[in-house]
């Protein structure tokens, strides 16, 4: 005999003008204002009881299609932060109310007031929203071009039955990396979304390499592999090389290699003539890429628009929007 629960949990989130709901594997969720609602379902052999909480948390709520995994989705699709801060009720159901709660013809709101009138069995939460990455009355006013944009990401995620742990991984480092942005450590944030970028070459250096020896090979012959990889990509994933060429490319691979991004050095840096690195020897020894905000923005419109092709999301293409990289629809193509 099989006991049904469901978790009722609330964060908190950046407000914004989107309404979005759906069912995702064994969650059903609800973006609304400056919520977001999300209700999961799991059954166990056991009855539970509070003093399980630890190991429903672990079962429920980390890992493949759990709560954290969906979070993940909604930064990457609504580019909107979620506060670590939660608050969550477990209930103990019955299979028609379970099956009620795969119906998709029942709204989000409708159902929550089915489970709000059972008495719940306890309820838990987190407290501490350190680091606070929402600013107080920070509001985002979405464009409709926009809200079809995010609305048609959800629905393609929607579609895909399972990911593989290697996207998973991706899709954790595009939200550390939108979360670090805007806790304005641009570096740190830089460099996640170049793990993804370097992800995506990887592939190609290891088809190019794997029977050449690093030590047989000279800069030029390295450098030409790299050409390679970057064309190969360019071509691979349909990016237009008037918007996406192989110098951008190039740009990202050399801020990240040579302009000491996150890291510190064991040596200290000579300032290259014609060089944005600013030296900061008197802290910790380590150098500031003064400009990197001119790439910031596009290395992450990149490494988001490789995950959604990678997907075999249809209809998206990569642009020049004011200057930096946006994902658009062409919903006729």
């Amino acid at each position: 005999m099989a006991f049904h629960y469901l978790l009722f949990i609330q964060f908190r989130k950046t407000e914004t003008n989107l309404h979005y709901s759906n069912v995702k594997n064994s969650n059903r969720f609800e973006l609304l204002g400056n919520e977001f609602n999300v209700i999961t379902h799991f059954k166990s052999s056991n009855e539970i009881s509070a003093s399980d909480y630890p190991e429903i948390e672990e079962s429920a709520i980390r890992g493949y299609s759990k709560i954290g995994f969906l979070i993940d989705i909604i930064t990457i699709c609504a580019e909107n932060i979620i506060s670590n801060k939660y608050d969550g009720f477990a209930f103990a159901v019955n299979e028609n109310i379970v099956n009620e709660f795969y119906n998709q013809r029942i709204n989000f709101q409708d159902f929550l007031k089915i489970i709000k009138g059972i008495k719940p069995l306890f309820s838990f939460g987190f407290g501490d929203e350190w680091p606070i990455v929402i600013e107080k009355g920070e509001k985002i006013s979405y464009s409709e071009k926009k809200t079809q944009n995010i609305k048609y990401f959800f629905d393609c995620f929607a579609n895909i039955s399972k990911l593989d742990k290697n996207i998973m991984s991706l899709l954790n480092y595009w939200k550390m990396g939108y979360t670090l942005q805007k806790l304005w450590f641009w570096h740190e944030s830089y460099l996640n979304y170049y793990k993804i970028l370097e992800y995506f070459l990887k592939n190609y250096r290891n088809s190019f390499n794997n029977c050449i020896s690093k030590n047989f090979l000279n800069f030029f012959q390295r450098r030409n592999i790299k050409k390679l990889n970057i064309s190969k990509l360019l071509m691979d994933y349909s990016l237009d090389p008037t918007v996406v060429n192989e110098k951008l490319i190039l740009d990202f691979i050399e801020i990240r290699n040579n302009e000491d991004i996150a890291h510190s050095k064991i040596k200290k840096q000579m300032m290259k003539k014609n060089s944005n690195s600013i030296i900061r020897a008197e802290l910790f020894n380590f150098s500031y890429y003064d400009e990197i905000w001119e790439y910031l923005e596009d290395i992450r419109e990149l490494s988001r628009y490789l995950i959604f092709k990678y997907l075999n999301f249809k209809n998206i293409e990569l642009k020049t929007e004011g200057g930096s990289l946006e994902i658009e629809l062409n919903l006729n193509s």
